[in-house]
């Protein structure tokens, strides 16, 4: 049987914080129930144990990225893909929740922590820059790198290049990412690196956890493009443009 079986609501959602999902779904008041052991809380409402453990497990993985893997050996297009359905759609779905969660509490909350009134700041100014800054990406770097790609494996003819070099884009980027990071950075000190006492509600340690995934995917992001996409393409883009225009 599964090592969570015997675990309490709260220490599930210390874990995986996106049980929350499931335990909404199914009727399961991780509030009032926080102390019950699941397999307790299961039997009280009718439900089988084993789906809710199944759908606990499938909710969300985190993904990490070996240094053993050969990054530099991806296709530009594999790798600005996998930036596209991880970081952009985390984006998408969830700054919205983490930026309504620190919102709810803060109202419920404002007399004890009034410095979540600049934490919900920032985290609303992060969701705005990353916006801004996937559609950047999405709307002008991706498109013209995945044609500097196709020139190069000589996939197609040389034409009308969406823009005429990387570098003012990639400028754009950066300013855009040196603004959130500067942002993630006050978060950061106004959370004490994500840390809250033992005696914190589990919704504030609910909250500081999906702020700190909010950090991890936006430096695994920047890892991905500054250490590998964006040079890669600059240096094909350099082969492109000199056979362009010596032909």
């Amino acid at each position: 049987m599964s090592s969570i079986t015997n675990k309490s609501i709260s220490e599930i959602i210390l874990d995986n914080y996106h049980a929350i999902e499931v335990f909404k779904k199914y009727g399961i008041n991780y509030s009032t129930k926080a102390e019950t052991a699941l397999s307790i809380a299961c039997i009280e409402l009718g439900l089988d144990i084993d789906s809710i453990i199944d759908e606990i497990n499938n909710v969300s993985f985190q993904i990490t990225i070996s240094k053993k893997l050969l990054l530099k050996t991806w296709k530009l297009s594999f790798l600005i893909d996998y930036i596209k359905y991880i970081h952009h759609q985390y984006v998408t779905i969830m700054m919205p929740e983490l930026e309504n969660s620190a919102a709810l509490f803060y109202e419920l909350n404002k007399n004890k922590y009034p410095f979540f009134e600049k934490i919900l700041s920032c985290i609303h100014n992060i969701n705005l820059l990353m916006v801004i800054n996937n559609r950047h990406e999405d709307e002008i770097l991706f498109p013209y790198i995945l044609q500097i790609e196709k020139l190069y494996e000589k996939e197609e003819e040389y034409g009308q290049l969406f823009v005429r070099t990387l570098r003012k884009p990639l400028n754009i980027l950066e300013k855009g990412n040196l603004a959130i990071n500067e942002l993630i950075n006050e978060v950061e000190t106004l959370t004490d690196n994500y840390t809250c006492s033992k005696k914190a509600s589990l919704a504030m340690k609910v909250l500081y956890k999906q702020m700190k995934e909010m950090q991890d995917i936006f430096t695994q992001q920047k890892y991905l493009e500054n250490a590998i996409l964006f040079p890669k393409a600059m240096e094909i883009e350099n082969i492109v443009l000199k056979e362009k225009y010596n032909n």
